[in-house]
């Protein structure tokens, strides 16, 4: 049975007032910071040591200064170390992987009896049981990741109508080089038709252009339909039986950190730290066996980490809806042989 996303009910459960469909997270993004400095002054951004360039660009594009605080791991939990005392008005936080965080509440909540304005990144969070906190001020979600789609976000305002124009126009050249290179990898995976960099060289096209031109773009209505209809059920089921795999089958590699998760946690990816520096060949050693695994995220400019030990040794591994326990099996057969 299909279970239907409606906006501002079931779904998000929290204080929702407005939203806009949008092209890509960082379009989402910059609509949020856009509405911000519509009604502020504001200047300066704390955002996380972790996270991805794209979720540092649009702040730049905006003439938002940046800050970052601390985000380690202990104990194979996430831990944010915030300076309140720092200058800053908007504050980016998020839950990561899927794995649901209780400090953030205690953290947005301090942050908003400080006046500060909290954007959430539910990207990763989107599908728990509660995504994101009731005081926050903003949120917007990435789909993308979830399911495979060639674009697809949401910006949310949780407590009044946002006060900037919803954009009309979209980015139709990516989505067609996005669309284009979907449709080759799916001839060359199912009847070996074509080459693989015919595919790969489409995608890279696409997330060239990407990087500089996602701005003010809206999400065609077709995409809005593949999110609303999504079955969240069976997404929800089969990462948590997939990734409950692969804690079983690796919680006695002690080369390997996995990180803790709940019952009710829906991961995105199954995070794991890999000791002794060995990240990039155990990842190579699964590419060699045709396992794909990617690292989220690597450095850029753009990133002023002083601790960069999640950076070096982090690695995602692949648990989505696409797979059953039975692959995930194959890929810690995989990691096991690493290490043999």
């Amino acid at each position: 049975m299909t279970t239907y996303i409606e906006i501002g009910s079931e779904f998000w459960d929290l204080k929702v007032k407005d939203f806009r469909y949008l092209l890509v997270g960082r379009s989402a993004l910059d609509h949020i910071i856009k509405d911000i400095k519509a009604t502020s002054n504001v200047k300066k951004a704390y955002l996380p040591t972790y996270c991805c360039h794209t979720m540092i660009q649009p702040f730049i594009d905006n003439g938002v200064d940046i800050l970052f605080y601390e985000v380690k791991i202990k104990n194979g939990v996430f831990n944010y170390d915030l300076d309140y005392n720092v200058d800053f008005g908007i504050v980016l936080i998020m839950q990561y992987f899927g794995i649901s965080n209780t400090q953030v509440d205690k953290i947005v909540k301090k942050l908003k009896d400080n006046n500060k304005i909290v954007i959430e990144d539910t990207s990763h969070s989107v599908f728990l049981d509660k995504p994101y906190t009731s005081n926050s001020d903003y949120t917007f979600t990435s789909f993308r990741k979830w399911i495979g789609l060639t674009c697809g976000a949401i910006a949310c305002k949780n407590n009044n109508a946002f006060t900037i124009e919803k954009p009309l126009r979209t980015n139709k050249q990516y989505i067609d080089l996005r669309t284009r290179a979907a449709s080759l990898k799916k001839q060359y995976i199912e009847s070996k038709a074509g080459k693989k960099d015919d595919f790969l060289n489409l995608f890279s096209e696409a997330e060239k252009l990407i990087e500089t031109d996602y701005r003010d773009y809206s999400l065609p209505e077709y995409y809005i339909s593949q999110i609303n209809n999504l079955d969240i059920e069976h997404i929800k089921r089969k990462r948590r039986e997939n990734a409950k795999t692969f804690y079983n089958e690796l919680k006695s590699t002690t080369q390997i950190e996995i990180l803790n998760f709940k019952d009710s946690d829906v991961p995105l990816f199954v995070p794991i730290l890999v000791k002794d520096s060995q990240r990039d060949q155990l990842r190579a050693h699964l590419t060699k066996n045709n396992i794909y695994c990617p690292v989220h995220w690597p450095l850029s400019s753009l990133h002023k980490a002083t601790d960069t030990y999640i950076y070096d040794n982090i690695l995602s591994l692949v648990c989505d809806q696409r797979y059953s326990p039975r692959d995930m099996i194959r890929i810690a057969d995989v990691i096991k042989s690493f290490y043999k």
